[in-house]
């Protein structure tokens, strides 16, 4: 190489990775504090996922119903994977709250995965059989909402299997709308949220 190209070379500014726009609201995001909640007969304790939940992860799902795994992830996992667990407890991926009943053990799994799509995040709920019906997914995914909506995102997706006609209206009841997924065993319901601070529109 000449000296003279050498120099050129020199003067060509070194490329700068673009900033990530999404990163002050996935910070704001993460900023969720751990939150005692009120539930039928209870009081449990929503806080951050971290490395050290994995092995209760693992069994929160043992202690699900095949049926409650299947309306969670749309198929026959009885186990979440390696890559999963680092998802569920990396919070450069999402927030996931793990939900505790008063004696320490682990009954729901509630998160907001980073999407690729601006402003927008995709919600997931698991809450073991025994403690279904006791308001821990309403007060789990309204903490979340309202979470989303304080640090600046547009909108949350949860994906459910269309003939969980429950869990559709559970979420309808929280202000989610059906779209299409392109999947016709599966509804998008998709929160629109307030950018003013009021939840879902």
């Amino acid at each position: 190489m000449t000296e003279l190209r050498q120099a050129a070379l020199s003067q060509i500014p070194t490329p700068r990775t673009p900033p990530d726009e999404a990163e002050p609201l996935r910070a704001a995001l993460r900023r969720t504090p751990l939150t005692r909640i009120p539930v039928d007969g209870a009081v449990v304790v929503a806080r951050p996922t971290a490395a050290t939940d994995r092995d209760q992860i693992g069994d929160l799902h043992l202690r699900c119903s095949d049926t409650t795994r299947y309306h969670r992830y749309h198929c026959g996992l009885r186990q979440p994977t390696a890559s999963m667990l680092d998802h569920m407890t990396d919070r450069a991926q999402g927030l996931y709250l793990a939900v505790h009943e008063p004696e320490g053990q682990m009954v729901g799994l509630c998160g907001l995965a980073f999407t690729r799509s601006p402003r927008t995040a995709e919600l997931g709920l698991l809450v073991a059989d025994a403690w279904q019906g006791r308001g821990i997914g309403r007060a789990v995914c309204e903490l979340l909402l309202a979470s989303a909506t304080t640090a600046g995102y547009a909108r949350v997706m949860a994906h459910v299997v269309a003939e969980n006609r429950r869990v559709v209206a559970f979420a309808a009841g929280l202000g989610a709308r059906p779209t299409a997924s392109g999947d016709p065993c599966v509804v998008s319901m998709v929160f629109e949220l307030d950018a003013h601070g009021g939840g879902p529109v």
